[in-house]
């Protein structure tokens, strides 16, 4: 039995509903799997995604992370995350951003100049980095298919409000290799989780994000979408955070207090 996939042209119409964020940075994660069948398949997603958000001054990354062996050789196009970005990576008008371990590919007028707040991070998702300056930027992060346990920016969040136990205390040993094949020692704070992989839990913040009117909720083929505001996150976690007086609150997934985030909604983006 042939499966007839979705088409570009419908693909685009449930863009749509996420117009909002068009003329902003959005960064997105993904699962192929949960969309399903697409006409042309994931490159056609791919496809989609750059003519949608990377117009009007707009910018669209996908992650390209290499923290399995925390060496970024640019002359590779590789990654341990993703089809999206495996599949970004093969594309000639992308931007590599040069974090040795939770690099990103960007597209867009803005893309290369984005990419360079890599380039002297200390810190894999440092305030001063390409996750980091999401926030600064007044970015979004696209979830599709996936919850917010795949979302980068919450490491990026919650290391910028130097919650305790998010990265190592000595910086540890990274190799950069460029285009040349010259080698590079760069000595990073890594990604440091004392109680295990913490962002399993990161999805009790959904509702948290929703209250505050910081999801926008839609579908691309069958996936379930969440386009989240990044401000709205960091602020909401941050609340989160003060009202908990600072509870390590990612050591299981039992529901948020309802306390520790509602009161006055913030206005929608």
């Amino acid at each position: 039995m042939t499966i007839v996939g979705m088409k570009k042209e419908e693909i685009l119409i449930q863009l749509h509903d996420l117009k909002k964020a068009v003329g902003h940075h959005v960064h997105v994660h993904s699962s192929l799997k949960a969309v399903g069948a697409l006409e042309g398949g994931g490159e056609m997603l791919l496809e989609c995604l750059i003519e949608f958000f990377a117009r009007e001054g707009g910018c669209v990354s996908f992650p390209t992370h290499t923290w399995d062996k925390n060496v970024l050789d640019m002359r590779k196009r590789e990654t341990c995350t993703g089809m999206l970005g495996k599949l970004a990576l093969q594309r000639d008008d992308g931007v590599r951003s040069r974090n040795t371990t939770h690099s990103m590919v960007l597209f867009g007028e803005g893309a290369k100049e984005y990419a360079k707040w890599d380039d002297t991070v200390e810190s894999s998702t440092s305030p001063e980095g390409c996750y980091g300056k999401l926030y600064d930027e007044d970015g979004y992060v696209l979830l599709i298919g996936v919850g917010q346990e795949k979302n980068t920016c919450i490491h990026a969040a919650e290391e910028r409000m130097n919650i305790a136990n998010r990265i190592t205390e000595k910086r540890e040993d990274t190799l950069f290799i460029d285009e040349h094949g010259v080698a590079t020692h760069k000595p990073m704070h890594l990604v440091f989780e004392e109680y295990g992989d913490i962002s399993e839990f990161f999805g009790k913040l959904e509702p948290a994000f929703a209250f505050h009117n910081g999801i926008t909720y839609g579908r691309i083929g069958n996936a379930k979408v969440q386009l989240c505001h990044v401000r709205t996150m960091f602020e909401t976690l941050q609340k989160i955070h003060e009202r908990s007086n600072y509870k390590e609150i990612f050591l299981d997934d039992k529901k948020l207090p309802r306390e520790w985030y509602q009161g006055e909604p913030t206005p929608k983006s």
